[in-house]
């Protein structure tokens, strides 16, 4: 009997490390189901024939793939009735559904996260309130600094039949009974990885920088804000360039035969990476530093099996690294949040992870004593992953072969209409102003409007929309 899979959703970036999280998924349900599985993979946005979306599957034969696009309009009919998911989508036949959320879990008081919220939590609601079985690979969580954030998300997850952090900190901030802390899809990658021969010291370091005050949790527009502010200075403001260029030239400083490469995992990181090049090549290092653009997953992981140790503020440049055998040293912002931090304290090696700030940045000695002590001690980070690999293997296992059990269903009415008035930016306005409208009724109109006349509730939406158009005009 072939079993029915749903994934929402598949990644498409020019960001490796969100590609290998396909990849690593598609492998270990491989190496646990076979290849006895049909999966439709639903793509936010796109259709994955761009950024190698749809490649990062195909080492899997029984993918299908879909597309799902965002609108206000989509989001108050799900919003309102969100059965209309899974009946749109087709995948109410599905044994189970998995949410691929990553880090999108989250809320700051400058960065609600509305819209990404919305959309990566409804295909969870959506399969509650169908009766259908659904589960949450590893991913980060949190901070919530809204309170309806959090209630929204916990909604989500309670009828799901397995849920676990990726990594220990999610789970200190978001805490959840029985939740266990397990690997990241990205260190299941399949592949011909093989121990290096142990050298006695660090000879060639690699660096895979990551711009501070940019990404997913500081939002869009602060990030392109923050982009055009440091390339206006030359990066002199910028945690990421200065930190490196100074632990770089003093490890090129400790032997005439050390050598540096420098990795782009993703676009983001290309300029970064060109002026901190050409930073350390005015200083007269030109030829003991190159620059790798990695094309491909397997071609990134190759490049890093070349290096003896890696420094990186790249949460899957870390597990990439892994996979290759060389240990690596975490460098974060406090802004990209606490998932590297958190992967470190899982795996017991907090001490050679840590934040730079201002009173830290130029400490090259402090973050080469890090290099040497994660050379050194390889083998105990490497027992560590393998220790919590097997338990990721079964958790995985137990939620795919548990028998279909139904979920509670969806959150009542008045949270839902709540929730309709942050799902899209570029109709938020309207939306507000029509439910303000709705909640100015007395309770005749009210209950007449969400009942219907009919009994059933739709009137209520048609209302709603009709509000909204009113609104935008």
């Amino acid at each position: 009997m072939v079993m029915k899979f749903a994934l929402f959703y598949g990644h498409f970036s020019s960001n490796i490390g969100d590609l290998a999280i396909n990849r690593g998924f598609i492998d270990l349900l491989s190496h646990v189901c076979g290849h006895s599985v049909s999966l439709k993979v639903f793509f936010l946005n796109g259709d994955g024939d761009r950024c190698s979306g749809k490649d990062s599957f195909k080492g899997y034969s029984g993918c299908e793939f879909y597309s799902i696009n965002t609108s206000a309009s989509a989001a108050l009919r799900y919003a309102n009735n969100c059965e209309l998911f899974v009946e749109d989508f087709g995948f109410g036949d599905c044994d189970l559904v998995f949410i691929n959320g990553g880090e999108h879990f989250f809320s700051y008081a400058e960065n609600a996260n509305w819209h990404n919220l919305f959309w990566r939590a409804i295909p969870a609601l959506a399969a509650q309130a169908a009766g259908l079985a659904y589960a949450f690979l590893p991913a980060s969580f949190g901070p919530f600094e809204s309170q309806k954030a959090e209630e929204f998300v916990r909604q989500a997850l309670g009828g799901a039949r397995g849920f676990a952090y990726r990594e220990k900190t999610s789970g200190e901030i978001f805490p959840l009974v029985d939740s266990p802390t397990l690997l990241d899809m990205a260190f299941f990658i399949n592949g011909p990885y093989l121990a290096k021969p142990k050298k006695e010291q660090v000879h060639h370091l690699g660096v895979a920088v990551r711009p501070d005050g940019q990404g997913l949790r500081v939002g869009t527009h602060r990030s392109l804000e923050r982009r055009d502010f440091q390339r206006q200075s030359n990066y002199n403001n910028s945690l990421s360039s200065r930190s490196a260029i100074s632990a770089v030239k003093l490890f090129l400083e400790r032997s005439d035969l050390n050598q540096v490469t420098l990795f782009v995992q993703c676009n983001a990181d290309e300029e970064l990476a060109e002026h901190i090049r050409e930073e350390l090549n005015q200083a007269g290092y030109d030829r003991r530093v190159t620059l790798a653009r990695p094309s491909s997953i397997d071609e990134y992981i190759s490049q890093l099996a070349a290096i003896d140790c890696l420094i990186t503020s790249r949460f899957h440049a870390v597990i990439l690294s892994s996979l290759a055998c060389t240990p690596a040293v975490g460098l974060y912002y406090a802004e990209h949040g606490h998932k590297l931090p958190g992967l470190y304290e899982m795996l017991g090696r907090s001490d050679i992870c840590r934040m730079v700030d201002e009173s830290n940045v130029y400490d090259s000695e402090g973050v080469i004593g890090m290099v040497d002590l994660s050379f050194a001690t390889w083998e105990q980070t490497f027992r560590s992953i393998c220790l919590v690999k097997d338990e990721t293997r079964k958790w995985f296992g137990e939620i795919t072969s548990a028998s279909s059990a139904s979920a509670r269903q969806f959150i009542d009415l008045d949270t839902r209409i709540d929730i309709q008035e942050v799902v899209s930016h570029s109709e938020a306005v309207a939306i507000k102003r029509a439910l303000g409208e709705y909640r100015r009724l007395d309770a005749s109109k009210k209950k007449r409007i969400v009942k219907g006349t009919d009994g059933k509730n739709v009137s209520f939406k048609k209302w709603l929309r009709r509000m909204v158009i009113r609104w935008a005009k």
